[in-house]
């Protein structure tokens, strides 16, 4: 009974809904022609293997010297059969993040960083390709930012 009462109450809603309200197009700014999602240009983001030689924190940014060891890395998390991804960009060893623009992530990257460093463990660091988005004092010559890190603890 319940139920057959609010069905009626629903459908007398509808039937007084307001015309403009029934009719029209919604439009939804992120669908292109089509239904595509349009986002924009990409952002490249990469990530890599590493092994942490030193971390540095200054007024602006707080930083990570990462380097990819003449071995590789061996951490157990991959198949025999794996092949690390491409990396465009090997003389980026420094990874910062600005302390004005992300002070949280600089504060959790100096401590997942020092651990790193103290536990000799490997880490898997995200970060920008584009150097147009380093952070103060990150050259683009050797630096990105970075947006992710991972303390690799197998």
């Amino acid at each position: 009974m319940r139920i057959h009462v609010l069905a009626q109450i629903l459908a007398l809603a509808l039937i007084a809904a307001p015309a403009a309200a029934q009719q029209g197009t919604v439009t939804i700014p992120s669908v292109g022609p089509g239904g595509v999602a349009t986002l924009g240009p990409a952002v490249q983001e990469l990530g890599r293997d590493c092994v942490v030689v030193d971390i540095a924190a200054f007024v602006n940014r707080v930083h990570v010297h990462c380097v990819v060891p003449s071995g590789g890395i061996n951490n157990g998390l991959y198949s025999r059969d794996y092949q690390p991804p491409p990396q465009p960009d090997r003389n980026v060893v420094y990874f910062a993040v600005g302390t004005a623009s992300d002070p949280g992530l600089a504060d959790r990257l100096l401590t997942l960083a020092t651990s790193a460093a103290q536990l000799n463990k490997p880490v898997h660091i995200f970060y920008r390709t584009d150097p147009a988005e380093n952070p103060p004092g990150c050259l683009a010559a050797d630096c990105r930012k970075l947006t992710g890190f991972v303390l690799l603890l197998q």
